[in-house]
């Protein structure tokens, strides 16, 4: 199914950008920015229910929270692509048990959340606001919710944060643009047409995104985690986050993976925020 999905969008997406550049570009960006939907499993679901539910209108969109422990110590936990907030389980339930609560969202197009989009842009705006209305100065946040975080710091250098901790972080724009152009081989007018609508969404070029940009300006404390054996984000470009990031820690797993799903992960930012 997977090879079918992707030679029909192979087929469309070359057509329509040589007939139709304009159009073309603007398909292959929602494509692009469109999550495969994760269903939530029947144990997940169960966990969720054991949160305080809250929700947040943004942008025409109704984002699903979560809500554990009634601590004085307030800390939001944002996700990855293609995640929802049950990947929070465990530190939900080892954090609640100390003076904290426990903060998750749906992001746009995951989990509980409303919308078929999802991208850094979109994410940062919606961190923001959360930072806003609830005065969070503590992020734990993996994947492309730490690389939307970093984002949202570097262009909003006045936002009051303490400490952010980045897990599985990914480095580049271009390098997920290239991703996905090379996963579905599609031909290089394919990226011009592509890039050129990014460029009017975002106002921005790819190369803007950058997590080594950002974090060479970040005044917050930092705890990077990440794997050696990370197939979806380079370990090597984390390391390097941290050499620029100035009040940075660095974390080295072997064997988790992308998705560091160990009680050894919890600990480690645990003690980190503890600090």
């Amino acid at each position: 199914m997977e090879k079918l999905i992707k030679f029909v969008l192979r087929v469309y997406l070359n057509s329509v950008n040589y007939l139709f550049p304009k159009l073309g570009g603007k398909h292959a960006f929602m494509v692009f920015c469109h999550p495969f939907a994760v269903t939530l499993k029947k144990h997940q679901a169960r966990f969720l229910e054991t949160a305080e539910h809250f929700s947040v209108p943004f942008e025409a969109k109704t984002i699903a929270g979560y809500k554990w422990g009634n601590g004085s110590k307030k800390v939001l936990c944002v996700h990855g692509w293609a995640s929802h907030s049950y990947r929070w389980k465990k530190f939900a339930q080892e954090l609640s048990k100390l003076n904290y609560t426990v903060y998750a969202i749906d992001a746009p197009a995951h989990g509980n959340s409303d919308g078929t989009l999802f991208n850094v842009p979109m994410y940062a705006r919606l961190i923001d606001l959360l930072i806003a209305e609830y005065h969070f100065d503590m992020i734990v946040a993996h994947s492309l919710g730490a690389f939307s975080t970093l984002a949202l710091l570097y262009e909003k250098p006045e936002t009051k944060m303490n400490k952010l901790v980045a897990m599985g972080m990914p480095g580049e724009a271009s390098d997920f643009i290239d991703l996905f152009m090379a996963e579905l081989n599609l031909k290089p007018y394919v990226a011009t047409n592509f890039i050129n609508y990014f460029k009017g969404y975002a106002k921005k070029e790819p190369s803007y995104y950058s997590a080594l940009k950002f974090a060479k300006s970040l005044n917050v404390n930092g705890l990077i985690i990440h794997d050696t054996d990370d197939r979806e984000s380079d370990y090597d470009y984390a390391f390097k986050v941290h050499q620029v990031w100035k009040d940075s820690q660095f974390m080295q797993t072997k064997g988790l993976g992308h998705k560091l799903k160990h009680i050894s992960v919890v600990e480690r930012v645990i003690k980190f925020l503890e600090e």
